[in-house]
């Protein structure tokens, strides 16, 4: 079995409940060949975020795996506004996560750049958070937080497994596959 896909939007708007927002671009391709979705690609542009997501899923009506690159831009500030939030944010934020392997035991690896602003009526110069997660061990490489109140920086290591013994979610999927996960 194979197919490829795709979908464009330009310029719009959209409304997901309370939450409005001026759409630039959304575009959305991949191919199935077998039991796998390749060449994942996802571009969202908005007022509010620009997100792209690439990569693939693997043998999705099996024993699914993943191999996905995400990275998203957001500003705090357009973000509270739209979603109607309380507390006080501005900024900038960017967000990177790269995910391989299973729904059971992923390796991920995640950054998070804070570029400065307020967050509750205190100034934050910056924030940089670099971790990983591998065979369940949850590992903080560096967190790092520069504020008008002083400055942190910590690192270390989290063993998930006592917790999750079986892996984070252990149902079997050679019998299911991944559909009845997602429903």
């Amino acid at each position: 079995m194979a197919a490829k896909a795709g979908l464009e939007i330009g310029r719009g708007n959209m409304a997901f409940g309370k939450i409005k927002t001026g759409l630039d671009n959304f575009s959305i391709k991949a191919r199935l060949e077998n039991n796998d979705l390749k060449d994942i690609f996802i571009k969202f542009s908005s007022d509010l975020a620009n997100l792209t997501l690439k990569g693939a899923l693997h043998n999705i009506f099996e024993k699914p795996g993943f191999d996905l690159d995400m990275n998203m831009a957001c500003d705090l500030l357009k973000l509270k506004k739209a979603l109607d939030l309380k507390q006080k944010l501005s900024g900038d934020v960017l967000i990177g996560i790269k995910a391989k392997g299973r729904p059971d035991d992923p390796a991920l690896s995640f950054n998070l750049e804070y570029q400065g602003g307020n967050i509750e009526g205190i100034g934050i110069g910056s924030v940089f958070f670099n971790g990983s997660l591998e065979k369940r061990v949850f590992k903080i490489l560096k967190l790092n937080i520069a504020s008008s109140a002083g400055h942190i920086d910590i690192s270390g290591n989290a063993d998930l497994k006592p917790a999750f013994p079986g892996g984070f979610i252990t149902n079997d999927f050679s019998k299911t596959g991944l559909l009845p996960m997602i429903l």
